[in-house]
């Protein structure tokens, strides 16, 4: 498997340099509120430094502001035995400020305090009250912290501090409507997708609660009954799945917000392996704003709308019926029988698919699973036309294989980008620069395709990897914004040899480099 998962990431990713990149319409309409104004970029926007460093000595302000009168609402809920709220609340202070002074003594204070039982009712009705005011006070403060970011083209920040406000206050209105969400059914927030599916649709379970996708709302008794549409008619749900495990060339078609997913599998996992992958696209866009809002004259945020054509997903049963698709319709190509997964732009059947296969050992499959589904969300959300970017072939497999060292935070299980330093590729890149202190960064991002893929192969993986780690975390994020845009360049045909140092504006291409082979030396440390 691990052989596998190596030749599938170096392999499987089959991109070449495409066209000027921009949000498909469908997904790129601007919410009309006061936060959302238009923002006309440069190709190479000039960075005001004093006024980003202003802006994160103010977030840092706001979060101490708000873990200050958190304080005495701990202080409540403890004398009052509200133990659970009291804990509840120090996890707050700690997740925004964790270097708070009083931490300790208020974990201390929630651990040890005696839970009222019942709960007094005036008690927790006093608390709701004292907290709700504390909260609206810090999204507030957020959200204008979020505009100020967004006028000064931090766009990912920006998106950033409006999941925070919603994290502070769930049913705050602008930040939802932001966020692309409006009132559904029970007045709860929803997707507009989700809304418009509602009209029609119900999110369908079996009778063991698994979700097996969304049917339509008057075809809700025979799917109860245990029927299944089957070629334009209905069979018994037996019939159905042996006559569609029994041939290839059929398969169940199940579809999220912005993928269709294609399998042999079941609906129900279908269905899940979807989830994974919407997860996951959130995250990209989150990651990469400023990539697709650099040809339009940028909205700080999107109220997305429904894709036209959905990302689509071959995901096969076994690793066998993987490679009979490999060995019939991709020529016997020896790199992708090694694979654990790959992206095609391809030709018939293929075009514009990702292909992966159910396992046993999922966990090892997914980092090959996101690398792969980037190759295509960057393939796919696009303008038709071909790039004439030259050297710099790092770029699309560097920024393919840096999402392999993405992670989930443990307790809020939210993505943490860059969170695994001791990913297999940043290891061999910081071994590589160790012993080889002569390695030259401008000699490296000017090399061609050939050289690129046929000389030291998986090394140039590695140190791309390790380059986009660098651009992406150095220094509390210095550099990521400038770097996100010389991507979008690379892309729109507009980068040379030597666009990297033109794009980030901090620093010349002598300290770049030393300031690369620094971060890599103490990476992980």
């Amino acid at each position: 498997m691990r052989a596998e998962r190596a030749a599938g990431r170096n392999g499987g990713a089959r991109v070449a340099p495409i066209g000027r990149i921009m949000l498909p319409r469908a997904a790129s309409s601007a919410l009309a509120v006061a936060l959302v104004a238009t923002l006309a970029l440069a190709d190479e926007p000039k960075r005001d430094l004093k006024r980003e460093e202003q802006l994160r000595k103010d977030s840092v302000k706001v979060q101490s502001e708000h873990s200050r009168d958190l304080e005495p609402i701990v202080r409540f809920a403890a004398e009052k035995g509200l133990k659970a709220r009291a804990a509840d609340l120090v996890a707050t202070i700690e997740k925004i400020t964790p270097e708070w002074k009083t931490l300790d003594e208020l974990k201390k204070l929630a651990e040890s305090c005696q839970a009222a039982s019942p709960e007094p009712a005036d008690a927790a009705k006093e608390l709701d009250k004292k907290l709700r005011y504390a909260q609206e006070n810090y999204a507030n403060h957020l959200m204008k912290l979020a505009r100020d970011c967004g006028q000064n083209q931090l766009f990912t920040r920006a998106y950033d501090l409006i999941g925070d406000v919603l994290d502070a206050w769930p049913d705050h209105g602008e930040a939802r409507k932001i966020r692309g969400y409006v009132r559904g059914p029970g007045n709860r927030w929803v997707s507009k997708n989700e809304a418009k599916l509602l009209n029609d649709n119900v999110l369908y379970k079996d009778k063991k609660g698994v979700v097996l996708g969304w049917v339509p709302k008057k075809d809700v008794a025979r799917w109860d009954k245990g029927e299944r549409p089957f070629a334009g008619g209905w069979l018994p749900e037996a019939d159905e799945i042996e006559k569609i495990r029994t041939n290839e060339y059929r398969f169940w078609s199940v579809e999220s917000e912005h993928f269709e997913i294609r399998t042999h599998v079941s609906r129900a996992e279908a269905w899940k392996f979807s989830q994974l992958l919407e997860d996951y696209y959130s995250q990209f866009f989150r990651t990469f704003l400023s990539f697709f809002d650099l040809e339009s004259g940028v909205k700080l945020l999107f109220d997305t709308q429904p894709l036209k054509k959905k990302h689509l997903v071959y995901y096969y049963a076994s690793r066998n019926d993987y490679l009979n698709h490999v060995k019939a319709e991709h020529g016997n190509d020896k790199l992708l029988l090694d694979s654990a997964g790959f992206y095609t732009q391809g030709a018939g059947q293929c075009t514009r698919m990702s292909h992966f296969y159910q396992t046993d050992n999922q966990d090892e499959v997914l980092s090959t699973t996101y690398h792969e589904v980037t190759h295509q969300l960057f393939a796919e959300t696009k303008e038709d036309k071909s790039g004439a970017s030259s050297g710099n072939n790092w770029v699309p497999e560097g920024i393919a294989s840096y999402i392999e060292t993405w992670g989930k935070d443990p307790k809020t299980k939210k993505w943490v980008p860059g969170m695994n330093v001791k990913h297999e590729r940043l290891l061999a890149a910081k071994q590589h620069l160790a012993s080889n202190p002569g390695w030259s960064l401008a000699r490296f991002v000017a090399i061609d395709h050939k050289e690129f893929h046929e000389s030291a192969r998986g090394l140039n993986y590695s140190l791309s990897e390790a380059l986009c780690h660098f651009f992406m975390h150095h220094d509390n994020e210095r550099y990521k914004e400038d770097f996100v845009r010389f991507i979008a360049a690379y892309y729109g045909g507009k980068a040379k040899e030597n666009s990297l140092f033109s794009h980030i504006q901090e620093s010349g291409e002598a300290a770049l480099e030393t300031q690369f082979k620094d971060y890599m030396a103490k990476l992980g440390e």
